[in-house]
């Protein structure tokens, strides 16, 4: 019987039972909420915001390190659903029960779905965190919305760039490290004008976050909110869709 993308999917998750791959998703969670909690703190101490402003700067921090982890994070993620499939005759055995294009989307499913379960965790994880602070106020819901999707959108295109990476090179070496690149790239672009940062895909994390820090000659001046930038929201989801065709197109020509 062949086997559908739901079931491939699933295939995956059995088959990234003994990878550790949701230790790994959960301690980066972890990092991240402990990351955003710790700066926030320290921020507010200094006396330089107001407790209305926190969330801005909380999500500004989220974004920060997004663009510096999870790159890193999500290619090994991608790594290590595709490494299986260079081992031996794995490939042509598995080619008997499924379409390539089965195969290769039943992976990207499988990505997707734990780097979403990762943000949705991350931001309830940082809300909940909140509650035992005192310098946070309501929850701003509207802007958590935007910005798990606006995280969502940034990984699902790097992914379709991992996964396009990892399945198409035997060395899996490649792949950690052009994650490892498009984490630092991501971190500095804050340093880059837009017009320039924009060709980083990282940057993405914290460009489409709807909050931005408003910066004087030595420190932060005040914060502003976003209107949600469907725009260029409309441009990553495109080139993700152009990226994921690329890789089926990879993948087809692979040699089994």
């Amino acid at each position: 019987m062949r086997v559908n993308i739901l079931k491939g999917t699933y295939l995956e998750f059995k088959k990234m039972k003994k990878k550790k791959v949701l230790i790994i998703a959960l301690l980066f969670t972890l990092v991240t909420v402990v990351w955003t909690m710790s700066v926030s703190n320290n921020f507010y101490s200094r006396g330089e915001t107001s407790p209305s402003d926190m969330w801005l700067y909380g999500l500004t921090s989220i974004a920060q390190i997004n663009a510096l982890l999870s790159p890193i994070f999500l290619s090994i993620t991608a790594s290590k659903v595709s490494e299986i499939e260079h081992r031996g005759a794995t490939l042509k055995i598995l080619l008997t029960r499924q379409s390539r294009a089965n195969l290769y989307l039943s992976k990207f499913v499988y990505c997707e779905i734990v780097a979403t379960l990762c943000t949705l965790v991350q931001f309830l994880g940082f809300i909940a965190a909140t509650y035992f602070s005192d310098f946070f106020e309501a929850v701003p819901v509207s802007l958590m919305i935007q910005s798990i999707l606006a995280v969502i959108v940034v990984n699902t295109m790097l992914i379709a760039i991992f996964l396009l990476v990892c399945i198409s090179i035997k060395n899996q070496v490649y792949g950690v490290g052009s994650g490892l690149l498009l984490g630092l790239l991501g971190i500095i672009s804050m340093l880059f004008p837009r017009n320039i940062a924009m060709f980083i895909p990282s940057y993405y994390y914290m460009d489409l976050i709807p909050a931005r820090m408003i910066m004087g000659t030595k420190r932060i001046t005040g914060f502003e909110v976003l209107p949600f930038d469907l725009g260029t929201i409309g441009i990553v989801m495109v080139f993700s869709l152009f990226l994921i065709v690329v890789g089926l197109i990879f993948f087809n020509r692979k040699e089994v």
